[in-house]
């Protein structure tokens, strides 16, 4: 990151829309999975769809309770900048763990403890937060907000504190929409890391109370959303939240970027006389279900077919069962292979010579595997659920999650067959790439924003 990016185009003429587009936590740590992929895609194409739009996007960060501009977002994130977070962090947890240090000695019924934890906080939160403001003035321009804004919170924002940022530009008169991905931290709390779900249950009340208006990524997640602040925070007008959906793009960019495939790749995924793949590509965690997964290929290899399964994706959490599972298994390196750190263009290597994608997911926001692999015209197996029927339609071929002998038997009567569900085909299939999922994206946030505008005027009238 250097000073140049502090050179930002001056503001355009009075009138023009602004779109600001928040991108902090896969500005500061990157990634390419996931949330990460979806902000770096739109975030990194915004400026030139919005141009054609007739509307100016800026990407931007929240720092030291304070917006500031960016140029794009990198896979690799941004080492300054994540220094200086960490030192926000650190208070945090000096603050929360000083009274555990005290709980061996007489301290332990005093009211010093508190007292001290209390004056810990204090002298942090002044020291750190001079630094950061240091840093943001240095490297990065202030967005100052105007009446007829819109801020977008586009990234994972339930575990920063972004609020008062937020509130700030909602005092000077923007108007303020939130991407909500999904809510697996609500209806499948056991599948996540329970600080998450602590942290997301009290983010989405405060999101509530702060946004005008939301977006989903699907119509399914679109309609839990809705039907969750009905029944959750009616009182507090969960009922009259205006919300839209857009669709993820379906493109692998970075694997038009020249990125290398190696060898060992190469090797496992062309090795003499191994039949075409089936892949599965997500990160390697409870709710994408591998363990049917690997039930399923089980009864596959009992049956004598020899059908090569290719695990991709990094590794995830309260995952140790699966992963020893894997490396145990008595196919691994022969039927059975894991990669968890692959490049797009090792990705998109697989989808070409894969036989299918296989997507056992148990619920999802989206599931971008499925459109990038029929971007490259594989065949999809999918668990029935909802957003799958949404965004594979007709063009997937569905099993029961309740049963691993459905996939199995998928399978085997392919294998020895060659017979297949009907579907449609994938010839016909048509799905947004990343400039037109950015262009749907800003044209939904400028629709819900003057709507909400509108209300407003209303009520005022």
């Amino acid at each position: 990151m250097s000073v140049a990016e502090n050179k930002i185009s001056p503001r355009v003429r009075k009138g023009r829309r602004r779109l600001y587009i928040e991108c902090t936590c896969t500005y500061l740590h990157g990634g390419n999975s996931g949330i990460q992929r979806v902000v770096r895609s739109i975030v990194n194409c915004c400026k030139q769809v919005g141009k054609k739009e007739g509307v100016r996007c800026q990407p931007v960060v929240c720092t030291a309770d304070r917006f500031v501009m960016v140029r794009n977002v990198d896979i690799r994130g941004r080492l300054f900048y994540t220094a200086s977070m960490r030192l926000r962090d650190f208070a945090r947890r000096l603050n929360r763990f000083m009274p555990p240090v005290f709980l061996f000695t007489f301290l332990r019924s005093s009211r010093l403890v508190g007292e001290l934890r209390a004056a810990a906080g204090k002298i942090l939160k002044r020291l750190s937060k001079p630094v950061l403001n240091y840093i943001s003035r240095m490297l990065h321009k202030k967005v100052e907000f105007e009446e007829g804004d819109i801020l977008l919170l586009l990234d994972s924002s339930w575990h920063i504190p972004i609020w008062d940022g937020v509130l700030q530009a909602r005092e000077k008169g923007a108007r303020v929409g939130v991407v909500v991905y999904d809510l697996i931290p609500i209806h499948l709390p056991q599948t996540c890391d329970q600080h998450l779900v602590r942290v997301f249950r009290g983010w989405l009340p405060t999101a509530l109370s702060c946004a005008d208006f939301f977006i989903t990524i699907s119509n399914a997640v679109g309609d839990e959303l809705q039907a969750y602040l009905r029944s959750a925070f009616s009182a507090a007008g969960g009922d009259k939240v205006r919300s839209g959906a857009f669709r993820l793009g379906a493109d692998l960019d970075r694997a038009r970027r020249g990125a290398k495939k190696r060898e060992h790749v190469l090797e496992v995924l062309t090795r003499p006389g191994m039949p075409r793949p089936y892949l599965t590509v997500c990160t390697i965690e409870p709710r994408k279900n591998h363990e049917y997964l690997l039930d399923a290929f089980n009864r596959v290899w009992s049956e004598g077919v020899r059908a090569p399964l290719v695990i991709v994706g990094k590794i995830g959490w309260l995952c140790d069962h699966i992963i020893e599972r894997i490396r145990t298994h008595p196919q691994w390196q022969n039927l059975l292979f894991m990669f968890n750190d692959l490049n797009d263009a090792e990705l998109s290597y697989c989808y070409k010579i894969s036989k299918a994608l296989v997507f056992p997911s148990k619920y999802e926001g989206f599931g971008l595997p499925i459109v990038e692999a029929f971007r490259e015209k594989l065949m999809v197996f999918a668990s029935d659920i909802p957003v799958h029927r949404e965004v594979g339609s007709e063009y997937c071929r569905y099993f029961d999650l309740n049963s691993p002998r459905s996939l199995a038997k998928l399978i085997v009567n392919y294998e020895k067959n060659g017979y297949l569900p009907p579907a449609k085909s994938l010839d016909s299939f048509n799905w947004p790439d990343w400039k037109q999922s950015c262009r749907e994206l800003i044209q939904k946030a400028l629709d819900l924003a003057e709507l909400s505008r509108e209300s407003v005027g209303q009520t005022v009238r």
